[in-house]
């Protein structure tokens, strides 16, 4: 995931002083997606 997002004077249409700029893999999200979904397979099993 990449997000750039611009820092202004003022809200809304102020003048631009820099930007943020973001950068982020989601792998790991992804794979404790995976390990909670596992969980909650086993947990279903054995309930």
């Amino acid at each position: 995931m990449v997000k750039a997002q611009p820092i202004r004077a003022e809200q809304g249409a102020g003048e631009i002083l820099g930007a943020v700029y973001v950068e982020a893999s989601i792998e790991k999200v992804k794979e404790q997606a995976q390990t909670i979904n596992q969980i909650f397979i086993t947990a279903t099993t054995i309930a």
